[in-house]
């Protein structure tokens, strides 16, 4: 006779354990266990209240089952909440923390027990999560969606005990914790750090500089991307162009171990391109290489030169990885060069070059339709504007942004600057604030070294009213781009902090470095004369609303909102108060 098949069933299933129970019971054992009690009370208490089902106790551990994801995370929260509010009065070795996991998947049921790897992969998360903390599976995170307001930092794929397949994990962050799992306040690193300097342009021919910069720049991100190095931001290395060398001093203000630096020459379609690899404690000449070539064959010098970089230094180097993360390279190699004379543009940072760089962006897209990164840099294009003054792209005009970023996304979902942007797109055009967060998240994840992309989550908490974030993540894209000459965006939303935290000199200092870089930058005016206006220096407060409007005649209180991403600010009816006052109209 044919055994029955064992009853099974999908589930979100959590699974909480005490963090250093052994170090709290050997140090009081009585306490400890009477501690525990009313935890698990309070525990089981949340439980019951999300409907949940509380299907065992081990010692010190819990397993739960919810009929969803939502209840199952919320209660997570709700419980270590909960717990951080008891905690808060007593010493360090005295808190009882707990770890949480949740996964949502098959078990078997038995009775009133569930098994399986649905359950063993919650209780392998849990054992990720930080004491207070809690872990989520992927199939969590694809089923949470927006419904909650939480963040959600990527841990990337592990493997744990017991489970054939890594699991890709995600730690939940709620009121108002950071989102990405390199500490941006962290100063130490073991990684290694980088810097490639400009790629001299040996052509002979002036017009060809954007082909050797835009070679740098490709460098750049690629061993960026391979996630072994620290690598010095692009305006960082470039403020060194055209400067007689000094290694050791480069090492010194960039804060980089080693130097990359190289030379192109480029005539018709042969291509030599030279890099050497230089320590910079002693000026050690590490590695050099020369290739010889043609424009066909510009990717795999670029794949060459990371690979042996990356080997050189470090000792390994996965390939697969490298190709996981990089960008879908064009087959049209008329494209590239398009997006290289654009970016030429687009580093000039004037609305006439964002134009002249637009062209450019077209004809790479109509020369690879499937060329992602184009699509992004199109988009930019756009968004620059409505970043700078505030200006309202008309309905055609924003259509056609939409459309464009979507493409690139469409194209390569991987790429960390198509990424970037989306998010962008997401928080200035839909105000879509968690669904940006996402979006960078998967992009710092792939380059944690984009001091643009660490800038736009600036703005988005800053956006969000998470003053504390916003300051944290913009003052990091400083850190690691010290001497980028765009870090007007970094200070803008620095400033923007300070105001929402009524700290209004140190906005007023904040908005004034943002100027000093970009005068055309209307949110740091206004940020200005908000500031003053609280201060009392009435003469500058109005100086800086006269600005505004000049650059932006339409401003008025009553539309600031529909021009900028400033809905969610703290205590933002003090902003506008200061903005009344300096002049702004109603």
């Amino acid at each position: 006779m044919a055994a029955e098949p064992l009853e099974r069933k999908l589930a979100a299933i959590l699974y909480a354990d005490v963090a250093g129970y052994s170090r709290l019971t050997g140090a009081d054992e009585d306490g400890t266990h009477r501690a525990l009690r009313a935890y698990l009370d309070t525990v089981t208490s949340h439980i019951q209240a999300s409907s949940g089902r509380v299907v065992h106790y081990a010692g010190d551990a819990v397993l739960a089952e919810f009929g969803t994801v939502s209840n199952a995370l919320s209660c997570a929260v709700d419980v270590q909440r909960d717990l951080i509010a008891r905690n808060q009065n007593l010493p360090d070795d005295r808190k009882v923390q707990f770890r949480i996991g949740i996964n949502l998947g098959e078990v078997i049921v038995d009775q009133d027990e569930i098994y399986g790897d649905g359950v063993n992969v919650a209780a392998r998360l849990e054992s990720l999560a930080d004491p207070g903390g809690i872990c989520i599976s992927e199939s969590v995170r694809a089923a949470i969606g927006k419904k909650l307001p939480f963040g959600y930092e990527s841990l990337g794929d592990k493997v744990v005990k017991n489970i054939e397949e890594p699991v890709r994990a995600y730690r939940v962050r709620f009121d108002g914790q950071t989102t990405y799992s390199r500490s941006p306040s962290a100063e130490a690193t073991t990684k290694p750090s980088l810097a490639v300097l400009p790629f001299s342009n040996m052509s002979g021919d002036p017009e060809q500089e954007y082909f050797s910069d835009g070679i740098t720049e490709d460098i750049t991100i690629a061993l960026s991307n391979t996630g072994w190095y620290d690598v010095a931001a692009r305006h960082s290395s470039f403020s060194y162009k055209e400067r007689a060398i000094d290694v050791r001093q480069i090492g010194k203000e960039l804060g980089v171990q080693y130097i990359l630096e190289g030379s192109v020459r480029r005539t018709g379609e042969k291509v030599r391109v030279t890099a050497q690899l230089i320590e910079t404690a002693g000026g050690k000449h590490i590695w050099g290489h020369r290739y010889d070539g043609t424009l066909a064959d510009i990717f795999d010098f670029q794949d060459q030169i990371t690979e042996t970089i990356v080997g050189t230094v470090e000792g390994m180097f996965h390939r697969a990885e490298a190709e996981r993360i990089g960008q879908k390279r064009p087959d049209n190699m008329e494209a590239y060069d398009y997006l290289l004379r654009g970016l030429a543009y687009m580093n000039k940072l004037t609305p006439e070059d964002t134009q002249t760089a637009l062209q450019y962006f077209y004809k790479a897209i109509e020369k690879a339709p499937g060329y992602g990164r184009a699509y992004a840099y199109a988009f930019w294009c756009y968004r620059r504007e409505v970043q700078l003054t505030g200006v309202m792209l008309s309905d055609q005009e924003r259509a056609e942004a939409i459309r464009l970023m979507e493409a690139g996304l469409k194209a390569d979902k991987d790429d960390p600057i198509v990424l970037w942007q989306a998010a962008t797109l997401k928080a200035y055009f839909e105000r879509d604030f968690e669904g940006a967060l996402a979006l960078l998240e998967r992009s710092l994840a792939i380059d944690p070294n984009s001091p643009r992309a660490w800038n736009t989550s600036g703005l988005i908490h800053g956006a969000m009213g998470h003053s504390d974030t916003a300051r944290q993540h913009s003052e990091h894209a400083i850190r690691i781009s010290p001497r980028n000459p765009t870090h007007w965006v970094a200070y803008t939303h620095i400033a923007e902090a300070n105001l929402q935290d009524m700290r209004y000199e140190e906005a007023a200092d904040t908005a004034k470095k943002a100027l000093q870089l970009n005068n055309y930058l209307v949110p740091a005016h206004l940020i200005l004369a908000a500031s003053c206006a609280h201060l009392g220096r009435m003469d500058e407060a109005q100086a800086a609303i006269v600005r505004a409007l000049e650059l932006n005649s339409k401003l008025t209180i009553g539309r600031l909102c529909e021009l900028f991403p400033v809905a969610g600010y703290k205590n933002l009816d003090t902003y506008l108060d200061g903005l009344r006052k300096a002049g702004l109209p109603d």
